[in-house]
């Protein structure tokens, strides 16, 4: 659907799929259940959002449902050489949440890192299972 496609844009969801991920699908695949955010405990209670917040969160969510969705490494990488931060609702769903969780500088670059690192490994190790 269209939301899930946008929650796919966030860097944190991510992460989250990443470290709390189910990954014995085969072939590289991963897939996330309810229960595993519940146990993870790491969602942000939207009430953490002011007003004006949520509704610049509004406005990427509505921006971005319509934008096709690519390989997260490969957003990360154009979130990365993009110049023009204000336009790019990818760039500012990611500094919006950020913010809310008073990241730094380095900690949101830190995000990203590891994020692709952890997608790298995840579809290397798959690809050598592949292989054999």
């Amino acid at each position: 659907s269209a939301a899930s496609d946008v929650y796919k844009r966030q860097t944190l969801t991510w992460l989250m799929v990443e470290t709390l991920g189910r990954r014995s699908l085969g072939g590289g695949g991963i897939r996330i259940l309810v229960e595993d955010l519940k146990w993870g405990r790491i969602l942000i209670n939207p009430e953490a959002f002011d007003i004006k917040q949520r509704r610049v969160l509004k406005r990427c969510f509505d921006a971005l449902a319509s934008v096709p969705v690519h390989s997260v490494i490969e957003e990360i990488h154009a979130l990365q050489s993009t110049t023009s931060t204000s336009a790019n609702p990818r760039i500012v769903l990611d500094k919006t949440v950020f913010d809310v969780l008073n990241l730094n500088k380095q900690e949101r670059i830190a995000v990203y890192e590891a994020v692709i690192d952890l997608v790298e490994k995840r579809l290397g190790k798959a690809k050598s299972v592949k292989e054999r």
